[in-house]
């Protein structure tokens, strides 16, 4: 994962796996979520399973989208 103004990695194998690991790099970066655990904002095992998933339905069922907005923030509140 790089920073913010980096530019997005299309993915070159267009399986449905790529296409949400993309998407889920892509979020990584939003939520200013990182791999190693030296950072204040590493990922859990949880968070990375749940929002993997989240991505490959929504690639899978392209009405999903709004189902998983809710569903994320009901997992993981926005912190104050």
């Amino acid at each position: 994962m790089g920073s913010a103004d980096q530019d997005i990695r299309v993915p070159t194998n267009t399986t449905p796996e790529a296409a949400a690991l993309c998407l889920l790099e892509m979020l990584m970066q939003v939520e200013n979520k990182h791999l190693s655990h030296g950072f204040p904002e590493s990922a859990s095992v949880e968070w990375l399973l749940t929002a993997y998933g989240s991505c490959l339905k929504t690639v899978r069922q392209p009405d999903f989208p709004h189902e998983a907005i809710e569903s994320y923030r009901k997992r993981f509140p926005a912190e104050k």
